[in-house]
């Protein structure tokens, strides 16, 4: 299943698997491509796991610019939606 296939109406599933696929580029070492699908996240629906990750991400690419703007922006989300497991 792609991505651009799920419909509107699938937005939870289309972040989790978003999720996913971040948590597996991370797993092989792979911080800018995780990095994007965490921003994708964060912009369409934040949480709390996606943002730390993300920060965790920037760290690990030494972007402390980056880190810095990550960690406000997950200071910023009010809501405390765990992710749908």
């Amino acid at each position: 299943m792609a991505l651009d296939q799920i419909g509107s109406s699938g937005k939870e599933l289309r972040f989790k698997i978003m999720r996913n696929i971040g948590n597996a580029f991370v797993r092989m070492g792979n911080y800018q491509d995780a990095i994007m699908s965490y921003e994708a996240i964060m912009e369409g629906r934040p949480d709390l796991q996606s943002g730390f990750n993300l920060v965790v991400c920037y760290f690990a690419l030494g972007d402390k610019d980056r880190m810095k703007k990550g960690f406000a922006k997950l200071l910023s989300i009010r809501s405390l939606p765990g992710p749908a497991s």
